[in-house]
């Protein structure tokens, strides 16, 4: 009996048909990036957000393997720069004992924020699109998350594997979650792009304000330091006799004392 491919969820989430997790993977991938369509058309035939949690972070393994090396590296490098210095060695170390936490926050934090990302991410996106009308099939709010969650890791491997052209990996991994989700909910296309458009154009302004603030909380941070650093000079005040030495006031020196 041939059923429709919709009818069947995609391989990740189809562990009956596929019994082998690698097998799986990879036919997910092949079908997300050889017939993209039919990969958003299926997944409304399956529920809930852990498949897309799980094929975020198995994606993102990468990722931390780097970040681990990466930090790891750094906090040997700086504890052999501390073990160099002249002087007694101390007991802990504060760089690399940074880099170690931040490694391990990133351990601990890095799959949190990556399912608030999908989850925030969809959640926000479905209602974009319902503002544009595009939402009105009565599809619900988790399939706009789950395929924002798939979208997300497919463009986090594809930057990954092409860093050269990861701006253009991303605006095409946008462009195709908005024909995605035009096909899942059955709508025009204009209206999903519009949708993605606005996400896009929101963030870009929301990233921008908060370089801004970053960089006007950083002079402001500087001035202040500058100005503990390096106090106003002493007032003179001019000496009775001509030639003699100027005369510090007494209230100059003061406030000199207390800066």
């Amino acid at each position: 009996m041939n059923e429709e491919p919709s009818l069947h969820p995609i391989p990740f989430e189809d562990p009956i048909r596929f019994p082998s997790f690698w097998l799986r993977v990879g036919l997910t991938l092949g079908l997300a990036f050889t017939a993209p369509m039919a990969f958003y058309q299926r997944l409304p035939a399956g529920r809930g957000l852990s498949s897309p949690w799980r094929f975020k972070l198995l994606l993102s393994m990468p990722w931390y393997l780097g970040a681990g090396m990466f930090m790891g590296a750094a906090g040997i490098l700086l504890g052999l720069a501390a073990l160099a210095q002249p002087g007694p060695i101390p007991i802990l170390f504060p760089a690399p004992m940074g880099t170690t936490l931040l490694l391990g926050a990133l351990l601990v934090a890095g799959p949190l924020l990556q399912f608030f990302t999908l989850l925030g991410g969809g959640a926000f996106q479905h209602f974009l699109l319902k503002l544009w009308g595009g939402a009105k099939a009565g599809v619900p709010a988790t399939q706009t998350m789950r395929a924002v969650g798939y979208t997300q890791a497919l463009a986090g491997l594809s930057c990954l594997l092409l860093p050269p052209l990861a701006i253009l990996v991303l605006l095409a991994g946008k462009i195709v979650l908005a024909l995605g989700l035009a096909r899942m909910h059955r709508t025009d296309r204009w209206r999903a792009l519009g949708a993605v458009a606005t996400q896009c154009a929101l963030g870009l302004l929301a990233a921008a304000g908060l370089a801004v603030t970053l960089g006007l909380w950083v002079v402001r941070v500087d001035g202040y330091r500058r100005q503990i650093i390096m106090p106003p000079p002493l007032l003179e005040e001019p000496s009775p006799d001509p030639s003699g030495p100027p005369r510090i006031s007494v209230p100059s020196a003061r406030l000199a004392l207390r800066n």
